[in-house]
């Protein structure tokens, strides 16, 4: 069976048609499966690439062997797996294949269903993805840290030829790929995974809704660009040829919607529900689906709190959604939404940048802080979604200095506006204010349309996006190449870069001590939360942080362990402008729960059911 038969059966289990575009992908990728090992498809949200996603999957473990789904944001797999296992159930492929067990499942953190990778399809996030790539999974990480100080012993070194066989064999889907643009590290792997794919002779699959020409120079390799190993599959392509036949670019065109723009000054994301409260007026209770997203998961805590206290928008059921939250407390919100949604009820989800990526949701009132390009178009992806969508109100605001102009943070050398470029927001500002007609769903438009798409606006706004680490591909395929001692050298290459082969700043479990029962194993799944090494080293440095949780479920006390002393001093030296600084208490918070083998660490910061820690 070809792909393309594979697709079939998954648009039938879904209940869907399919798309033109995405149809014709699927159909040249079938024809050029044995010769091509990277595919980059890049197509609008809402487009139908989950469909493709589970399609490769499906092939991969009938026709070949495995298949490894990776998304650069949790947030995203968790609303995949529950997808992925609903249409892979109703095409009974556990009976097809024999299997005994799931065959879809995740790894992620403080979630092990798939060690190792090892299920026929695991569902994974790009961190985890590339740790096992570099042969110190999780699983064997504080074992491997051992070595690092001891040399007498081999035994130490974990299982890294199994973790290397286990991804690499595998066809990978990277889902939102522009979202490692942000990082170089996260370019860098890209560029490593594409060497590998046509080295071993697997396949790679790169999908977004916003794949440009730099996030593709600095992602393939110079003698893998425009090669015959490479297909790159261009949505712009696909207007110019079929305009607006396409009922999906049809759909979008037609779609009508003001545009308003709304300098405020720090605190008062009050106005932005008094805006709220008079478009739900206009588009009935009942009918008003809002999506407010924003830069900070602050602002939206202080934001989702206000709205209980307005008389306008409290009739609405109101949801909450961000990186902070336990998994308990993101599975509970995300199938109240989707009965919610289901039933065709009004509701108002206050979110951050968590929602951009995959997240079904739909609005038909929008209000975004100003952001990346990037950002903005997969927030207006949740804006008019369904077809039936037409007519809406989006509102973009931004914190404003005394001038109106986006107010700048972080170090004068690189300033930001909250967590983006200073320099590609404020571009983007003033392109979107001067532009007449712009369309956010399509990154073009078909000819007999008037107006441009946000490709336009990524090709007038210098898009920021890191440099590629020279070396770190070089040193993953030297790691690859030492069956001897690679995953040795591939601790060591965590430790120097701070914990992440993929972000600037690592990610740690945290676990609130008002959630804290005697079973552990399910503590760590449903109720720690992911921080970064900054927001981890200041909870030390505020006292906010005693314990640990071991990789063998003990608690223990910090100050009994290896470093903490170290650990503790690194963290107060740390300023924020001082690279130096932050990269050496990243280190050494990596140093220390791999040496100790610190699973995650016990906060006396409390957690609001719904909420999330007060502390943040």
């Amino acid at each position: 069976m070809t792909l393309s038969t594979h697709y079939r059966e998954v648009l039938n289990a879904l209940g869907f048609h399919g798309r033109p575009f995405i149809d014709k992908v699927v159909e040249k990728m079938s024809e050029e499966w044995s010769d091509v090992n990277i595919f980059i498809v890049d197509a609008p949200t809402g487009y139908g690439k989950t469909a493709l996603s589970m399609s490769i999957a499906k092939y991969s473990i009938e026709e070949e062997f495995k298949a490894v789904i990776a998304y650069p944001l949790r947030a995203l797999l968790e609303d995949q797996l529950r997808k992925f296992k609903e249409v892979f159930e109703a095409l009974k492929v556990r009976e097809k294949l024999g299997v005994d067990g799931e065959v879809v499942e995740a790894r992620y953190m403080n979630y092990f269903n798939s060690k190792y990778l090892v299920k026929p399809v695991t569902l994974t996030t790009v961190d985890m993805l590339s740790m096992m790539v570099a042969g110190v999974p999780p699983e064997d990480l504080s074992k491997v840290s051992k070595a690092l100080t001891s040399w007498t012993s081999r035994e130490s070194l974990g299982h890294y030829i199994f973790s290397w066989a286990s991804s690499l064999s595998s066809n990978i889907v990277v889902d939102e790929v522009h979202l490692l643009g942000e990082s170089g590290k996260g370019l860098g792997f890209i560029r490593f995974l594409a060497e590998a794919a046509v080295e071993f002779g697997t396949h790679l699959v790169l999908m977004s809704a916003t794949v440009t020409d730099a996030l593709l120079e600095r992602s393939l390799p110079p003698d893998v660009r425009g090669g015959k190993k490479v297909k790159v599959f261009k949505f712009t392509e696909h207007v110019r040829q079929a305009g607006i036949n396409d009922p999906f670019i049809r759909g979008r065109v037609q779609k009508r919607y003001s545009m308003t723009y709304l300098p405020i000054k720090e605190g008062e994301e009050r106005k932005l529900i008094d805006w709220v409260a008079k478009k739900i007026s206009d588009v009935g209770l009942n009918n008003a689906k809002v999506l407010m997203v924003f830069n900070t998961v602050k602002e939206a805590v202080r934001t989702f709190k206000l709205i209980s206290e307005h008389p306008a928008v409290t009739h609405l059921q109101h949801f909450l959604i961000h990186s902070k939250l336990t998994g308990k407390d993101k599975e509970m919100v995300s199938c109240r939404l989707t009965s919610l949604q289901n039933a065709g009820g009004g509701y108002v989800v206050v979110a951050t940048q968590s929602v951009e990526a995959g997240v079904d949701i739909t609005s038909n009132i929008l209000v975004t802080d100003i952001s990346a390009p990037t950002a903005l178009v997969q927030r207006f992806g949740r804006f008019l979604r369904r077809e039936d969508e037409v007519e809406g109100e989006a509102l973009i605001w931004w914190t404003a200095d005394v001038n109106g102009n986006p107010r700048k943070s972080g170090c004068p050398k690189d300033p930001l506006y909250k967590v983006y470029r200073f320099e590609e927001v404020k571009s983007l500002l003033e392109f979107l204010r001067n532009a007449r007609d712009i369309n956010l769903h399509l990154p073009e438009l078909p000819e007999v349309v008037k107006g441009v798409g946000y490709l336009e606006a990524f090709q007038s706004v210098e898009c920021g996006m890191k440099e590629v680490p020279l070396n770190l591909h070089h040193h993953l395929s030297d790691i690859l190449m030492d069956f001897d001692s690679g995953s040795r050298r591939a601790a060591e290459l965590l430790r120097d870069l701070g914990g992440s082969f993929i972000r600037d700043a690592s990610l740690t479990s945290v676990v609130p001590e008002n959630l804290l029962t005697d079973n552990i194993r399910e503590v760590l799944k449903e109720c720690a939360v992911p921080v970064s090494a900054i927001e981890l080293c200041r909870m030390l440095t505020e006292g906010k942080i005693k314990e640990a949780i071991m990789s063998d479920h003990r608690i223990v006390e910090l100050k009994s362990l290896q470093m903490f002393n170290e650990l503790l001093g690194a963290c107060r030296r740390i300023r924020l402008c001082d690279q130096v600084s932050v990269v050496w208490a990243a280190r050494k918070l990596t140093e220390f729960q791999t040496l100790n083998g610190v699973e995650a660490f016990i906060t006396s910061a409390r957690y609001v059911e719904g909420v999330g820690l007060e502390f943040l």
